[in-house]
């Protein structure tokens, strides 16, 4: 991933597919795409089916305290419809985003990309 990368660290990637229980047989509602820094390597010993990535985050000292995130909409690609179980260019939702410890130090940077017939986006704001 360029930000880590020039900041002159291995990156560790981790991509997974994230399904809900209650629809499961509808296949997954999002392909996350991971990246870490090299001292990070203990994510790569655990079975994500059972622990979620924050607790072994956060077992392990490193917390997300701000994240930036940075929606797009898009046409999944061949590779990404197959594996989510939707047709070729089925719209879909980019999410980028950056979390940072709360000394603004990376933690992770991720691409999550979701097919729109499983999803819905609300956001809400308050000004």
């Amino acid at each position: 991933c360029a930000l880590l990368e020039t900041q002159g660290k291995s990156v560790i990637k981790l991509s997974r597919l994230r399904y809900v229980k209650a629809s499961f047989e509808k296949g997954p509602i999002v392909l996350t795409t991971s990246y870490f820094t090299e001292d990070k390597s203990f994510l790569l010993e655990q079975d994500y089916e059972k622990v979620s990535m924050t607790s072994v985050l956060n077992e392990n000292g490193f917390h997300r305290e701000y994240l930036e995130k940075e929606l797009t909409a898009i046409i999944l690609g061949a590779r990404e419809s197959r594996l989510m179980g939707v047709a070729d260019g089925s719209l879909g939702m980019q999410v980028d985003t950056i979390s940072r410890d709360d000394k603004g130090n990376v933690v992770e940077i991720t691409r999550s990309l979701f097919p729109m017939s499983r999803n819905q986006f609300v956001l809400k704001f308050k000004v």
